[in-house]
């Protein structure tokens, strides 16, 4: 490297071309050689740093199925994601590639490691990624006006974004279908921006936001299916921004906001439809809001139907509950005195029963 890294046009042209030769070399170990090269291009001209990234990201994007590859060309795809990984670490270095855009739409993922990276500007792309097994991991992900994209993706893997950091920006997976795998966004600091996963297709697996606190950050799953993955928000804090499970359709699964402490105002589950599975509201403990409106607002038009349960806990007597108990007649009958049902909700008077 010359100076603090610009290095000269001859230079720049060797290594493009180097790096060319080596990135076609069937041997893996020539292959990783091709992917050094391309970094160094990276480094010593920044002229020639977004092309370097764009043959960086084709190679990731080239058609790759870990069963049919040699165990060789797994290798290559883990060195070639910790170069990304590596200059995505300080927004400060004169090699950063942190205002860039690094296009992955498409890939077959089988885990690796961007532990760490910081998205300040910029973005990562993985819409229509597959991760078909093992872990991408994203730990300590700081996105701070970027864009992380996984948009109509495949998880069967494990996606970790435990401890990401977000104060503005984009955490999308808008369309994906979780597939048996786990997406977690355990221990992570939400206070602006935005993770969405409209639209989401929550099969298996599991999706957890454990013991993260919400604190400004926009949560929403507006439109999802849940047929048999869990959701878990348990030990969670949700106090600003908005957690919202509206339009949801769950017919299996699970539900969890077990010891979370939410303001009542911020979560909503308006005019979503639980046909199966369970929503566990119990041992919640309802904390000041920004709002001082009723809970009400947070349940209004929900429709239960057997044999899909609710514990309600503190939230007991939210109102605009729509219960619809055509299957489960004797379910109408009411409750006298003191007594309490053994199942999952205590129905108020207000309960509207659908008939």
């Amino acid at each position: 490297m010359r100076g603090r890294g610009a290095g000269g046009p001859a230079e720049s042209a060797a290594l493009a071309d180097r790096a060319e030769t080596l990135l076609c070399d069937p041997r893996p170990a020539v292959r990783i050689g091709g992917l050094a090269a391309l970094a160094r291009l990276a480094d010593v001209s920044p002229p020639h740093r977004t092309a370097a990234i764009g043959v960086l990201t084709a190679y990731l994007r080239e058609p790759y199925d870990p069963e049919d590859h040699p165990p060789g060309e797994r290798l290559v795809r883990r060195a070639a994601l910790e170069v990304i990984r590596e200059r995505l670490q300080d927004p400060a270095a004169p090699t950063t590639w942190c205002g860039s855009d690094i296009d992955l739409t498409g890939a077959t993922l089988d885990g690796g490691s961007l532990t760490g990276i910081q998205l300040t500007g910029g973005s990562l792309r993985l819409a229509r990624a597959r991760l078909v097994s093992g872990t991408l991991d994203l730990t300590g992900v700081r996105i701070d006006g970027g864009i992380l994209s996984l948009e109509r993706s495949t998880i069967e893997g494990t996606l970790r974004l435990d401890n990401a950091a977000l104060f503005d920006g984009h955490v999308s997976l808008d369309h994906a279908v979780l597939a048996g795998g786990t997406i977690s966004l355990e221990h992570a600091h939400l206070t602006g921006g935005n993770v969405t996963l409209a639209g989401a297709g929550l099969r298996s697996g599991m999706v957890s936001l454990r013991s993260t606190a919400v604190a400004g950050t926009l949560v929403s799953f507006h439109g999802a299916t849940l047929s048999g993955a869990r959701l878990d928000f348990a030990s969670s804090t949700i106090t600003s921004g908005g957690c919202y499970l509206t339009g949801l359709m769950m017919t299996a699964g699970e539900i969890v906001f077990r010891e979370a402490e939410v303001a009542r105002t911020v979560v909503s589950l308006r005019m979503s439809t639980l046909a199966g599975g369970s929503l566990d509201l119990d041992g919640l403990v309802p904390v000041d809001g920004p709002d001082a409106d009723d809970a009400a607002t947070c349940f209004e038009g929900v429709y239960v139907i057997p044999p899909a349960t609710v514990a309600w806990g503190p939230w007991t007597d939210a109102a605009g509950v729509v219960l619809d108990l055509r299957n489960d007649e004797e379910a109408l009958a009411p409750v006298a005195g003191d007594a309490k049902p053994d199942d999952a909700a205590i129905w108020s008077a207000e309960h509207r029963h659908a008939t």
